[in-house]
Formats: structure tokens, C-alpha cells, sequence
């Protein structure tokens, strides 16, 4: 039966798997475990003879640069242990002794002049591009490593290797998750993705105005006009997370004194989202007002317009209707309408909602 000193080890080496700042404490904690003068808990790359530590206790930044620089190439000791099993701990004179040591370049020249004379070692983690290691460091006068202290680490051994593939991949999704937000940022719209249930579960800084806490402290889209939010609600209540993608709701609304419009459509799941977006994601709301008019030049290379076609649809966009552009642009509302035929011929639309979201999916690059 394990002991609690060794339970508590194991549940902060899992716990550091979701808390990065941990790896530390675990390090010393497992140095006090074994025993020894110092520790070191790293990750090689053995392809570009590199080592980034992690944790070190004795050897400093500038000799972990001397290493990296001057001994990782020609390290007699990495050639043999990689080619130990991965999963496995063992002890440096399992694989040498005092006068093979003492015959290394490597070993006189870094190993014994830092202190690390002798060792115990977890070889916990390998994959295409990654080695992880900890190693627990003696000197020559201190007492040879007992079976007890290479069982202990044995144990820890498939402990840390879980722990770092579960670190790795939370790094990774974190990564992705922090991409896809700058690319939201990136957009000149109000980006805001939904679930069935009008639960935010992504939005860029541009929909923020638009944003507010519900009563089970859920952040919720609520447009600044009871009869467009209804709209909205009605709209989600038809999606369901997986639909196809429709020709999409177009809702018009007051704000600031400027016509706003939200596009409604629905998101279309893939395995790819599954990193940075929950699966019950089932739309995309993008929103647009005057002040955030999409360009015009972007228009025209995008569709092939005409200068009046692309400032008929910039105005569409923010859901102005014919009169009101007719109004705008001193023309009459039968060449807006004649515009806008041709507008829908150039984006393959059979409508003006059609038209609109296709072109604010266009533009977001979500799709």
C-alpha cells in the first residue's frame, strides 16, 4: 500500500499538469522524496541537441546556455540514455562506471564540474520532438541510491509522463484558443457565438456593448430592442448545434442613433472547434453599424462592383433600406433597386438577407 507521502506527491504532480507554476514545488518535492542535493526537471530536444529546464535548483541559466552551446552535441551520456526505454527511471552507474565516467569528455568537462557526479533518473516522456526528464542529483561522498529510492521513482515515472501529455495538450488548446481569439479582434464587426440557449460561448471586444450577465451568471447577446431580441431568441430556438447553414436572419435596430444590423446564421461544429469552441455552439450573430462599415475597395475586389454598387451594399449592411440609401447617395430609390439587382446577381444570392450574411461571412473568414 502507498504511503501518504507518496499519494500527496502523485496528486501534486497531476495537479501541476493544469497549473504550469506547480512543476516546481513538484520537483523539490520529489528531491525530498529520493534524496539528494539538487534537482532537475527538463525537456530535451534530441534533434537540435537542445535542453530547456524547467526546474533546476543547482545548475544556473548561464550553464544550462554552456551545455546547450558547447556539450549537447557531443554528450556521451544522452547517446546512451536515449536509447533507454521511455517510461522507465534508472540510475547513471547502471549504465557506467567510475572509470568510464572519468574517461567521458562530457562527464569531467560539465557532469563533475557542476556536481553531478551521480544520479538517479525519471525518463518520464518522449514523443516526435520532446524528451522529459527529472533527475535527482548526488556527489561522490554522499550514500549510493538505495532500491527503495529507484522503486519510489519507478512509480512516479508513468505519473509524470500522463501529467505532461495532459500539460502539453492544455498548452496546445490554450495556443489555439488564443489564435482564434486574435482573429476575431482582427474583424471590423461585432462577432458574438451562440448556443441553442442564447449562451455566449465566444465574442471579440466589438460585441461587448451588446453583452450583459443573465440570472444564472451566463453572459447572453440582448440587442438594445425588445422586438429585434425576440427575434433573435426565436431564431436560436430553430437552430439546433450541426444545422446546415441557411440564407440566415437579418435583424435591424436602433443604437447610439445609428441603424445597427445582427446577422444570424447558424455555426456549423467541426472536430477542429472542438479546442477553442464547445460543440454546443450553434450560431454565429454578426453585428454592424454605421461605424464599422466594411471597406469599400474589399467590396469591389471581393464581388466585382461597380463604386455604386459597393456603396449600395455597404449601406445594406448596416440595414438601411432602399429609400434611406436612395436619401444618402442623391439618386433615385429605382436606381438603388436596379443596383441591388445587380448586387445579388454578383454575390449568387436569391435575396437581400442572403446577400448580407453571406458577404458579413465572407468578410468575418469564420467559414
Amino acid at each position: 500500500m502507498m504511503d501518504q507521502q507518496l499519494l500527496d506527491l502523485i496528486s501534486a504532480i497531476y495537479s501541476a499538469a493544469s497549473s504550469p507554476d506547480e512543476w516546481p514545488e513538484v520537483a523539490r518535492k520529489i528531491q525530498r522524496a529520493i534524496g539528494g542535493h539538487s534537482v532537475h526537471l527538463a525537456m530535451s530536444d534530441p534533434v537540435n541537441h537542445r535542453i530547456d529546464c524547467i526546474f533546476s535548483n543547482s545548475l544556473s541559466s548561464d550553464e544550462t546556455r554552456f551545455y546547450n552551446q558547447h556539450v549537447a552535441h557531443r554528450d556521451e551520456l544522452t547517446n546512451v540514455f536515449n536509447r533507454v526505454k521511455a517510461g522507465t527511471a534508472f540510475l547513471l552507474h547502471d549504465h557506467f562506471s567510475e572509470q568510464q565516467l572519468n574517461e567521458l569528455d562530457c562527464y569531467v568537462g560539465f557532469y563533475d564540474r557542476v556536481g553531478l557526479n551521480d544520479f538517479a533518473a525519471s525518463y518520464f516522456y518522449r514523443d516526435q520532438a520532446l524528451q522529459g526528464w527529472c533527475t535527482v542529483a548526488r556527489s561522490k561522498s554522499d550514500a549510493a541510491f538505495t532500491q527503495q529510492q529507484r522503486d519510489m521513482l519507478n512509480i512516479l515515472t508513468p505519473h509524470l509522463a500522463r501529467a505532461t501529455h495532459i500539460s502539453l495538450q492544455l498548452s496546445s488548446a490554450q495556443q489555439t484558443r488564443k489564435i482564434a481569439q486574435e482573429a476575431l479582434e482582427l474583424l471590423p464587426l461585432g462577432i458574438v457565438l451562440l448556443s441553442s440557449q442564447n449562451r455566449v460561448v465566444g465574442h471579440n471586444n466589438r460585441a461587448t456593448p451588446f453583452l450583459r450577465k443573465s440570472l444564472l451568471n451566463d453572459w447572453v447577446l440582448e440587442l438594445p430592442c425588445p422586438k429585434a431580441q425576440q427575434q433573435l431568441l426565436t431564431t436560436l430556438s430553430r437552430l439546433l448545434p450541426g444545422s446546415e447553414p441557411t440564407t440566415g436572419q437579418c435583424i435591424s435596430f436602433d443604437h447610439e442613433s445609428q441603424t445597427a444590423t445582427a446577422i444570424i446564421t447558424p455555426w456549423v461544429n467541426s472536430d477542429e472547434q472542438a479546442e477553442w469552441l464547445p460543440m454546443s455552439t450553434c450560431a454565429m450573430v454578426m453585428i454592424n453599424s454605421n461605424t464599422q462599415a466594411l471597406p469599400l475597395d474589399w467590396l469591389r475586389q471581393r464581388y466585382t462592383l461597380s463604386k455604386a454598387e459597393a456603396r449600395t451594399l455597404s449601406h445594406l449592411l448596416t440595414g438601411a433600406s432602399a429609400t434611406q440609401i436612395a436619401d444618402m447617395q442623391f439618386v433615385t430609390t429605382h436606381t438603388v433597386r436596379f443596383h441591388i439587382k445587380n448586387l445579388l446577381l454578383k454575390t449568387e444570392s436569391n435575396s437581400q438577407t442572403q446577400m448580407v450574411a453571406q458577404v458579413l461571412r465572407d468578410f468575418s473568414g469564420l467559414y
